[in-house]
């Protein structure tokens, strides 16, 4: 693997790891007995940060793709 792909592959994984990291945090802390919810309105804040950031990355990817043909 080049260095130079490390840098879009944070960058793609990054959103992922906190959504997932976040609900784990969520799993974790209720099954302790904890309740906060901020972090499960946290959870939907990142679903739809999620969602948006990889719809933009399909729209530049069909953009280019038109581009090209």
């Amino acid at each position: 693997m080049q260095l130079e792909s490390l840098g879009p592959l944070i960058q793609k994984g990054a959103i992922l790891l906190v959504s997932f990291l976040d609900d784990i945090a969520i799993f974790a802390l209720t099954r302790l007995g904890l309740y906060w919810s901020w972090l499960h309105w946290l959870s939907t804040v990142l679903l739809i940060a999620t969602l948006i950031y990889w719809s933009f990355r399909l729209y530049r990817y069909y953009d280019r793709i038109r581009g090209q043909n």
